[in-house]
């Protein structure tokens, strides 16, 4: 049995496109765009030398969305009603305005450009319904949005825009956006994309002689998850910090190949900076030695140079250490008792040590632990009991049945 197939006469599309002198345009791109579940209708073709166009093979009953792109022109789209099969529809003549431009940066709260941040514009001309009779705009978000993205400087431009509203946005680092109105006769420059209600958090470093640090490695705890930033020439580093951040932690690293210590401390973003001094240092180097002379490896070391001052550090294969210490102090090195795979506790300690020593030895001496075990024994009345002796020494003790003993109990090696 044979099947019937309908085929339905498509709609057109004519008209001309002029500038804003009266004169045609010509080679100008026009596209015709509609899309269902059933599929997409598409048709474009460029001007002639009158600026007149023709677009053929629209499917009917589909609403479409005009585009028209010229070099130098404003875009412009425009909605169109659903056509019946072989219907027309005349636009008579489309003036092109003159092309406009946006452009801008991306910034982080602390005022830095953003490289490679996606920027995205979404807008058309105000007279975008002018054919339409419908109240229901044409759905075709890919006419009316564009995309960028930031040169090395954080800079985005946009060309051959129709005056209109629009709203530029980017994600990176922030999601940001601002509403911008293009007029006839004026670009819109300096839009800058700069997160909102942010603060801006500065930590200066210093050494302990008051001199900013370059290249110190910043780390600092926010919510959502810990930033880090170098120190610039002149020991700073910013930090976006969210609003209603009350309190952080701040740490530092010294530089590479610097002798100074690190620091952290807590800090309120609310005053705006904060400063942590890394202390100028010089190494303390040795070796520690086991009982029986031989280099110690992985035997903790601790230094201290005050009551709040002090820090440690492993022993290596050779019984080596290096431990840096505040220039002009002087430590007390010793070993804490235990050492990694070892079950004999050592002692061990150079007292009074200057910054900067080499060559300092650490003896360990093993540590005879009493392992004695006491145990006291009361009665109901929580009283000693006159009958309990010594378990260790003394004739043997007794009870009476069903009396609590008193005593002193100690079993020895």
């Amino acid at each position: 049995m044979a099947e019937t197939i309908e085929l339905l006469r498509g709609g057109r599309v004519e008209g001309r496109v002029l500038s804003g002198t009266g004169s045609p345009v010509a080679g100008a791109l026009v596209s015709a765009v509609g899309q269902d579940r059933e599929g997409l209708s598409f048709a474009e073709a460029r001007t002639d030398g009158g600026g007149s166009f023709s677009l053929a093979g629209l499917r009917p009953a589909l609403p479409h969305m005009l585009i028209l792109v010229a070099p130098g022109f404003g875009r412009m789209v425009f909605d169109l009603d659903p056509m019946p099969p072989g219907g027309l529809i005349r636009t008579g003549d489309i003036v092109l305005p003159a092309g406009r431009r946006i452009e801008g940066r991306v910034l982080t709260a602390a005022g830095d450009p953003v490289a490679e941040a996606e920027v995205d514009l979404r807008g058309e001309n105000p007279d975008r319904g002018r054919f339409r009779t419908t109240e229901e705009p044409v759905k075709a978000e890919g006419a009316t949005r564009e995309t960028a993205r930031t040169d090395d400087l954080g800079r985005f431009r946009f060309r051959d825009l129709a005056p209109g509203e629009y709203v530029v946005s980017a994600r990176d680092p922030n999601e940001v956006e601002r509403p911008v109105t293009l007029g006839v006769a004026a670009d819109e420059l300096g839009i800058d994309l700069r997160p909102a209600g942010e603060t801006t958090f500065t930590v200066l470093v210093t050494d302990d002689a008051s001199t900013p640090v370059a290249g110190a490695v910043v780390s600092v705890a926010l919510p959502g998850g810990r930033h880090r930033e170098q120190t610039d020439g002149n020991g700073q580093a910013r930090f976006a910090v969210p609003p209603d951040t009350l309190e952080v932690s701040v740490s530092v690293e010294p530089p590479p190949g610097i002798p100074m210590l690190s620091a952290m401390s807590p800090a309120h973003p609310d005053f705006g900076e904060c400063r942590l001094v890394l202390t100028r240092a010089a190494p303390v180097t040795g070796r520690v030695l086991g009982t029986d002379g031989t280099p110690l490896a992985r035997a903790t070391v601790v230094a201290r140079w005050s009551e709040s001052g002090g820090t440690m550090a492993a022993t290596d294969v050779e019984g080596g250490f290096s431990i840096l210490v505040p220039l002009g102090a002087r430590a007390d090195l010793s070993l804490p008792g235990e050492v990694a795979g070892r079950l004999e506790p050592i002692a061990g300690e150079a007292s009074g040590v200057p910054a900067g020593t080499s060559e300092v030895v650490i003896r360990a001496t093993r540590i005879e632990l009493d392992r004695t075990l006491r145990v006291r024994v009361l009665s109901r009345t929580a009283r000693p009991s006159p009958e309990c002796g010594s378990a260790t020494g003394g004739a043997p003790h007794r009870r009476k049945r069903g009396s609590p003993s008193f005593g002193t109990c100690r079993h020895g090696r």
